[in-house]
C-alpha cells in the first residue's frame, strides 16, 4: 500500500495558489499531497491551473506568504471585479507583468501595491477593469514590488483603481463654464463634456452612472449617462428647464434617495426635485439680497447646505 500525507499548505514554491479541493485516484484532497511520483519522494504538490488538454499543471507546495485573496489573478473572475486586498499582499508578487497596465495573469493586489494605489502592509479595496493590451508589458521596481516584462501579443490586460470604504471610486467633479466632467487623479482616466456654455456646477451619481451639470445659457439642468469603464457618454436628458431654472449656480445629487438639489440666483431660491425632474419644490426662497451659489448634500445624514 502506498502511503501519503496531507500537508497543511495550499500555495506553491512559485508563488501560486493551489486549486483545492482536487481529486486523485478517486480520493478528494483538500490540501497539498505527496501521493504519486510527480516530483521527488516526499515532495508535496498540488494543481495550479488547467491546461488546454483538460489536465492540470502541478507544482511543488510551499507555505503561503499571504492571505488567500493576495493570490487573485486578473483572469480568475470576470471583469470588472472588486477585490478587498489584505495587508499581506506585498510578499505575493511572483506573478506580475507590466507597469500601470498589467497582464491578465498577474496578481491584482500586487499590481495595486506596485502602482502605488495601496501601500504595503495596509491593504484596501480596489477595482480591477479590463484594459487594452500594450505591445509589451514593461518591467519596473515600484514601492518595493518588482514586475517583469513580457510581450503583449494580444494578451488580455487589466488596470487597477482605488475604491473608498463604501465601494465608490474617489473622483473629482469639475466644471469650468465650457467643460464639465470627472477627473480621477493617478488613474489616467478622465471624462469631460466639452463645448458647453455657462456650465458652472456639476455633480455625479456614480452608482447610477449619471453626470448632472447646469446650463445657464439655455436655462436648464442636464443629465448625461456614461458607461464604465470607458466613461463614454451614451444619453442626454434635460432634468429641469426654464420653468424652474433661470440662473443655476449650484447642483447636488442625493444618490441614495434619488433627489436633485440646485440653487438659482434669479429665483433667490434653493429647489429640489427627483432625479427625473418630477415633483419640484422650493425649499428656500428669500429677497433679492439672498443670492445662493454652491450647494452640497449629505444623504446619509439628511443634510443640505449652501
Amino acid at each position: 500500500m502506498t502511503h501519503f500525507r496531507i500537508i497543511e499548505s495550499t500555495c506553491t514554491a512559485q508563488g501560486e495558489r493551489c486549486i483545492v479541493p482536487f481529486t486523485i485516484n478517486g480520493k478528494t484532497q483538500r490540501s497539498c499531497s505527496t501521493h504519486g511520483s510527480f516530483f521527488s519522494p516526499g515532495v508535496a504538490w498540488c494543481p495550479v491551473n488547467k491546461l488546454a488538454d483538460g489536465n492540470y499543471r502541478l507544482s511543488p507546495c510551499s507555505p503561503c506568504t499571504g492571505n488567500a485573496l493576495c493570490y487573485t489573478k486578473g483572469n480568475d473572475f470576470p471583469l470588472p471585479l472588486r477585490v478587498n486586498c489584505p495587508s499581506t499582499c506585498a510578499t505575493v508578487a511572483s506573478f506580475l507583468w507590466g507597469t500601470g497596465v498589467y497582464s491578465i495573469d498577474s496578481y491584482v493586489c500586487a499590481a495595486a501595491i506596485h502602482q502605488g494605489i495601496l501601500s504595503a502592509g495596509s491593504g484596501g479595496t480596489i477595482l480591477v477593469s479590463s484594459q487594452t493590451s500594450p505591445n509589451s508589458f514593461v518591467s519596473s521596481v515600484r514601492n518595493g514590488v518588482t514586475s517583469t516584462q513580457k510581450p503583449g501579443n494580444g494578451i488580455q490586460a487589466f488596470r487597477v483603481q482605488a475604491l473608498s470604504d463604501d465601494g465608490s471610486i474617489p473622483v473629482f467633479a469639475l466644471a469650468n463654464a465650457v467643460e464639465a466632467g470627472i477627473l480621477k487623479p493617478g488613474t489616467g482616466t478622465d471624462f469631460f463634456l466639452s463645448g458647453l456654455k455657462d456650465a458652472f456646477a456639476v455633480d455625479i451619481d456614480f452608482r447610477q452612472q449619471y453626470i448632472y451639470y447646469t446650463d445657464g445659457i439655455h436655462r436648464r439642468i442636464v443629465r448625461v449617462q456614461y458607461d464604465l469603464p470607458t466613461y463614454r457618454s451614451r444619453s442626454y436628458s434635460f432634468v429641469q428647464t426654464d420653468l424652474n431654472v433661470i440662473k443655476p449656480h449650484g447642483v447636488a445629487v442625493d444618490w441614495i434617495h434619488q433627489n436633485l438639489y440646485w440653487t438659482d440666483r434669479e429665483f433667490n431660491a434653493v429647489k429640489v426635485s427627483n432625479t427625473r425632474g418630477n415633483f419640484t419644490k422650493t425649499l428656500i426662497k428669500q429677497t433679492k439680497t439672498y443670492s445662493p451659489r454652491g450647494i452640497a448634500v449629505n444623504p446619509a445624514n439628511g443634510q443640505v447646505g449652501n
